[in-house]
């Protein structure tokens, strides 16, 4: 029993040292450059609707295919409504998972008196033509890092 003890002992410590190298390539190999981000899905979902408003959401997926995570990207999005900008923003939010897709959500709170207030056309309209145009900066040099996307969607306002 003593003499396989030793042998036991140099397999475990030859085999930890091998399986270290694999992980350590397994995570970053430098045959394969990082690949940019691509935006799978897109969708604008109208909420709830009551006297005050609109909610809008527009759902991004975001597909990370490099076996690390990424940070944030900066969304900067612009909400136009009957041809006329509406809402301006910016989020940036969620690391984006390693080998996986995040879905990240855009909430929109639209008031039917700014939209009346700043869109006279609209009073005997029953829906609004809009459109939510999104750039998305993932902020890494090296990668290809920028989308920019126009999303049309039917607003309904009574």
């Amino acid at each position: 029993m003593s003499k396989i003890a030793p042998l036991v002992i140099a397999f475990l410590i030859l085999f930890s040292f091998t399986s270290c190298k694999t992980a350590s390539k397994a995570v970053q190999d430098p045959k394969v450059p990082p690949q940019p981000p691509y935006i799978t899905s897109h969708s604008v979902k109208i909420g709830n609707i009551s006297r005050a408003g609109v909610e809008v959401f527009v759902y991004l997926t975001i597909e990370n295919p490099n076996r690390f995570p990424l940070p944030p990207p900066k969304i900067d999005y612009n909400l136009i409504i009957n041809r006329n900008p509406f809402i301006r923003g910016s989020i940036s939010d969620k690391p984006l998972a390693a080998s996986g897709s995040t879905q990240i959500e855009v909430k929109l709170q639209v008031s039917f008196t700014d939209l009346f207030r700043n869109i006279a056309s609209l009073i005997a309209s029953r829906e609004a033509a809009s459109i939510f145009q999104f750039v998305c900066d993932f902020g890494i040099p090296t990668l290809d890092n920028i989308i920019s996307r126009e999303l049309p969607f039917t607003l309904p306002l009574r």
